[in-house]
């Protein structure tokens, strides 16, 4: 796992576009997470709709999560299952939304990246409940993880 809070701005970041034609990029958040990587291959792999350079701010005007780091992590109050899976360090973590998303809304799809025990059906239920009323103007059946398994 990379030490996010110290990720090189000297390397050329890549964001491959998966989202739409006319992209908008905004600041991350935890409900609409913005993923990158120095490869180019990798982001093009996700690109529906082509790869962004993206360039980053110097380290002291950014303000990253850094999962090494406890004290980041606690303010999170995430469940611990997820945070653990997250510093295993070789995790799709879309996947990881996705199979939770399965789990949260019982829609009978195969979990592929974790398993259907009480601690996954307990933190994909945390966040189902967090996320309640968030997205207001969007309709649930229509969305990408409910159409799109890859996502």
């Amino acid at each position: 796992m990379i030490d996010e809070s110290r990720i090189d701005i000297s390397k050329t970041w890549y964001f491959g576009n998966n989202r739409s034609k006319n992209l908008r990029i905004s600041p991350p958040k935890w409900s609409a997470p913005f993923f990158l990587t120095t490869s180019f291959q990798y982001a093009e792999d996700y690109a529906d709709y082509g790869v962004y350079k993206i360039d980053l701010k110097p380290e002291a005007s950014s303000n990253i999560l850094d999962f090494n780091k406890q004290a980041d992590v606690k303010i999170l109050k995430w469940p611990k299952v997820l945070v653990d899976k997250i510093r295993e360090g070789r995790n799709d973590l879309n996947s990881i939304a996705y199979d939770m998303y399965i789990l949260a809304y019982s829609t009978g799809d195969s979990l592929m990246y974790i398993e259907d025990n009480a601690q996954w059906t307990q933190a994909a239920e945390y966040f189902k409940k967090k996320s309640k009323n968030i997205f207001v103007n969007v309709d649930i059946t229509s969305s990408v993880w409910g159409s799109e398994k890859d996502h």
